[in-house]
């Protein structure tokens, strides 16, 4: 017997899920595997829209001890873990040292994740900072 023909079936999909711990995310390949750009983005919600804020956050679930890879693999159905934004600018995930960090808080972020070959951009639901850094 023949396995059917798929035609159209739908490309993979990346769900990202906001943890309880603002800037903390689960990153979920849906629908098939997926390769990500390892460096994604955080905006935060202005009166004028959505600004980048920082350009440094790293899709890996420990700092990486050299240069980042460029892309991360996820088979279908992986779960993503990286480590926490703080909200820093620059400092805010893996840069323990850096000129001008600054606290972006308060306010309205979300993180936007890149297909490897940036045809195409995820982003995960709002969450908010407090003014304060946790």
């Amino acid at each position: 017997m023949l396995a059917p023909l798929l035609i159209g079936a739908a490309p993979p999909r990346v769900e990202i899920q906001n943890l309880a711990q603002p800037g903390s995310f689960e990153i979920q390949a849906a629908g098939g595997a997926v390769s990500l750009a390892a460096e994604a983005h955080v905006e935060k919600q202005t009166p004028g829209g959505w600004v980048t804020v920082a350009t440094n956050f790293l899709l890996l679930e420990k700092c990486p001890d050299g240069d980042p890879p460029r892309c991360v693999d996820l088979a279908p159905g992986a779960r993503l873990h990286p480590v926490r934004w703080t909200g820093f600018s620059c400092s805010g995930q893996c840069n323990q040292q850096c000129k001008k960090n600054v606290y972006e808080g308060p306010g309205s972020f979300r993180l936007i994740v890149f297909r490897c070959d940036r045809a195409e951009r995820f982003q995960s639901a709002p969450f908010q900072l407090p003014a304060t850094p946790p």
